[in-house]
């Protein structure tokens, strides 16, 4: 059963295979920033997101801003102890390989850039042909297959995590038929919700709310219609 201990050991033992030396103390902090805590006491306290429960979650988001935070906050951390990303790669591996998690893990700097790599990764599909944006894809003469997610604004509340994601879905024009060209991209939003499960980084995959239009921004309106 996953708990703070098994985390803390595994980052001593790759930092000690790195050169560092990283106390018992500084390790159970670091994971239990991983985890999304602001200390190791917070996370041991958690019982309606408990770590037990990783192996429930399907998607990850390990917490690296929290985890450079609490390394900067920590008194006397080896100075050449690895990086909060490197730590949380190699922890992030270590949960799959012991088999205390089978989901995705998307890192990135910060939530919401990871959030934008798993809707790409793992929403295109259903946002590119789910009823949302049929309308504004009916509209046009394009097949479109590739998404681009531009921005995202996240936050966790009372159990989901909340997110506000906008983008663009871009087509290809069939201009060997007789149709008329009205555009090849789709400006789209998405809400996106995703249920806590373990941590505050462990979740269900997300349920999405999609909306989209024709973007004809770059087209002037006597272009916009001319027949191909």
């Amino acid at each position: 059963m996953l708990n703070l201990k098994i985390c803390a050991d595994f980052l001593r033992a790759h930092s000690q295979h790195s050169g560092a030396v990283l106390r018992a103390g500084h390790a159970h902090e670091l994971a239990a920033a991983f985890f999304g805590y602001r200390s190791a006491a917070a996370c041991r306290t958690e019982v309606t997101y408990p770590l037990s429960n990783m192996r429930l979650a399907e998607v990850l988001f390990p917490n690296i801003p929290m985890m450079e935070w609490r390394s900067d906050t920590l008194e006397s951390l080896s100075e050449n102890v690895p990086s909060s990303n490197e730590l949380a790669h190699a922890l992030a591996e270590h949960l799959t390989n012991q088999g205390h998690y089978a989901g995705k893990v998307f890192i990135a700097d910060k939530l919401n850039n990871a959030i934008i790599d798993y809707a790409e990764a793992e929403l295109a599909f259903s946002i590119t042909n789910g009823e949302g944006v049929s309308g504004a894809i009916a509209e046009t003469n394009a097949a479109f297959d590739e998404m681009e997610t531009h921005q995202a604004d996240s936050y966790l509340d009372s159990g989901t995590l909340h997110s506000s994601i906008s983008g663009t879905l871009y087509g290809d024009h069939d201009f060997t038929s007789d149709r008329a060209f009205y555009g090849d991209k789709i400006a789209f939003s998405s809400e996106l919700t995703f249920e806590q499960v373990s941590g505050r980084i462990g979740f269900m995959n997300a349920a999405h709310d999609t909306t989209g239009h024709v973007d004809d921004s770059d087209y002037f309106d006597d272009q916009l219609h001319e027949t191909a």
